[in-house]
């Protein structure tokens, strides 16, 4: 009773943070365009068959919130009409508007906690929150009225159902259905999901699921969601007008080299000190496994558009941004704790460390979040992400 009624509080809590984020953060093109042409001008059979004018015309965001605006009665400014850039300040529209991705995210962070509670203790939860309030690509999409903060939160779920699928003795097959509904929910969010669905079918039959009703629904089933979605899209001539500028820059938007180098840094301390439990954790986790496949899939994507640089002219191309794989922010956020929980918890029940080992790495540890927490915020402030009015 206590928990629940502590989640509650924390997903309102939450919520009312990301009301006022919404009120700093002015409405952009990209909001305003979605606004326009999909859920003021489309209807909803349109949304849902994809022939609407969005790059990413999978139709689950869309129609929801086509739905809960329809619900408040909200209508854009005449004067917004046909608006393709700039940025606009607005509170009624900066609230309802965003109303969707702050129910995702506040939800996620949620779950986020939740799982870190039930399965270690108070201070993981507490210390998953701040990994994942810290993290750039939350922080940045958490109120855009676009699908990436639904992205966020089917990828939370997705980590969850794996973590129980593999942990479970029983029920594992109703685990695998609940999988394949969170798949069907990032096929009709994600157009181009097909990579992230299939590397988990994947892992999952190499770990004995090879039933064809289970991968049929598992897999086949959201990849057919998938391609038809992104054939829709295909045969209206949309085409990816992105190139990638600075592979760097790109990585460090979407993982955080400081992270990146944080987890390099875990991974040594791992296999200097805990070698073979290391090799066995490592070769039975399901999840990891998943998340270095996913990872060398987006590496595979940015290696193909950089390569398209040398056969296609580049010439009115624009900049990808790291909100295309916000898919991967969960897995950043789980597999960053997961490090730090399991290091500290080797350390303390290893009679070879001593207490000082220990407060070393925990001093390490929140020196080191407090450093990455800065580095998001100047990220954050040198954008004016977030006005002030």
């Amino acid at each position: 009773m206590f928990l629940r009624s502590a989640l509650i509080v924390l997903f309102f809590s939450l919520f009312i943070f990301g009301q006022q984020l919404s009120l700093h953060k002015a409405l952009w093109n990209d909001e305003l365009y979605t606004q326009d042409k999909t859920i003021r001008q489309a209807s909803y059979l349109q949304i849902a068959s994809g022939f609407i004018e969005e790059g990413g015309n999978a139709p689950l965001f869309y129609l929801l919130q086509k739905l809960i605006l329809g619900v408040f009665n909200y209508q854009m400014p005449a004067q917004w009409e046909g608006t393709t850039s700039g940025r606009y300040l607005d509170d009624r529209s900066q609230i309802f508007i965003r109303i969707l991705p702050n129910l995702c995210i506040s939800a996620s962070l949620v779950l986020i906690f939740y799982f870190f509670f039930t399965r270690f203790s108070l201070m993981a939860a507490l210390l998953s929150m701040v990994i994942a309030l810290s993290n750039y690509m939350l922080l940045t999409h958490w109120v855009e009225a676009r699908p990436y903060a639904m992205y966020f939160l089917w990828g939370v779920l997705q980590i969850i159902f794996l973590f129980k699928w593999q942990e479970a003795r029983e029920n594992k097959g109703r685990l695998i259905y609940c999988l394949a509904f969170v798949h069907a929910l990032i096929a009709l969010t994600l157009s181009t999901a097909t990579g992230l669905i299939l590397i988990v079918g994947i892992v999952l039959y190499w770990q004995g699921v090879r039933s064809f009703k289970q991968q049929f629904f598992i897999t086949i089933l959201p990849l057919m969601a998938a391609v038809y979605y992104a054939g829709v899209t295909a045969c209206m001539q949309y085409s990816f007008p992105y190139k990638v500028f600075n592979m760097a820059n790109l990585w460090d938007e979407v993982f955080g080299l400081d992270w990146l180098l944080f987890l390099v840094i875990s991974v040594i301390i791992f296999v200097v000190f805990k070698f073979k439990d290391f090799k066995a954790y490592f070769l039975n986790n399901i999840v990891l496994w998943v998340m270095l496949g996913v990872s060398f899939y987006a590496a595979f994507v940015l290696c193909l558009l950089k390569a398209r640089e040398l056969f296609v002219p580049s010439t009115g191309l624009i900049e990808l941004n790291g909100r295309f794989f916000i898919f991967l922010a969960p897995w950043v956020i789980f597999i960053s704790t997961l490090c730090i929980i399991k290091i500290f918890r080797h350390m303390l029940s290893n009679s070879v460390y001593s207490k000082a080992w220990v407060w070393q790495y925990c001093w390490f540890s929140f020196c080191f979040i407090v450093f990455h927490g800065l580095l998001v915020f100047k990220k954050i402030y040198l954008t004016s992400l977030y006005v002030y009015h």
